[in-house]
């Protein structure tokens, strides 16, 4: 019974996702969502910009459409109050897709782009993804943190990056 609610839980969050309002008017606003209308990004460019200004830790969620592991991490982990509470406090999410098709400014397919930096800089070529970044995005504060539904030890990430700060 627990499997089948997990499994109508994925459908639906699949189907049910809408864009934030929050999210309007980033650089690349047509991506299909930042789970439970958290605030967030999909450039990391933009993620350290506002992270230096609210001096607070990024989340790199490496994540993509066709992603059925992150999409169950978002509803179990994420849906989580503690971490819930935790994600919309403490980070800047910054989700990078790395199955995107839209094009970059500089022409090159954005789903390359972010997956060549994920595998580059932080060694994650598996979704999901999971690594805090110094606001600057320079230093690895904890990560990477891969797919693994067990909260306790999601919190344990979490709390490392905020150490590390």
């Amino acid at each position: 019974m627990k499997k089948l609610i997990l499994l109508i839980a994925l459908f639906c969050s699949t189907l049910c996702y809408a864009q934030s309002p929050s999210n309007i008017g980033r650089m690349y606003d047509d991506k299909p969502f930042i789970p439970h209308e958290m605030e967030g990004y999909f450039d990391l460019d933009e993620a350290i910009a506002a992270a230096t200004k609210l001096n607070k830790p990024i989340l790199v969620d490496v994540t993509g459409f066709a992603n059925n592991n992150g999409r169950e991490m978002e509803q179990v982990v994420w849906g989580n109050e503690r971490i819930l509470t935790m994600l919309k406090n403490d980070f800047v999410i910054c989700a990078l897709y790395v199955d995107d098709n839209n094009k970059a400014d500089d022409g090159q397919r954005l789903g390359t782009k972010n997956s060549k930096l994920a595998a580059d800089r932080w060694g994650v070529n598996a979704q999901p993804g999971y690594i805090i970044l110094s606001p600057d995005g320079e230093t690895v504060l904890a990560g990477p943190y891969g797919y693994n539904t067990d909260i306790d030890s999601y919190i344990s990430f979490l709390e490392e990056g905020l150490a590390k700060l």
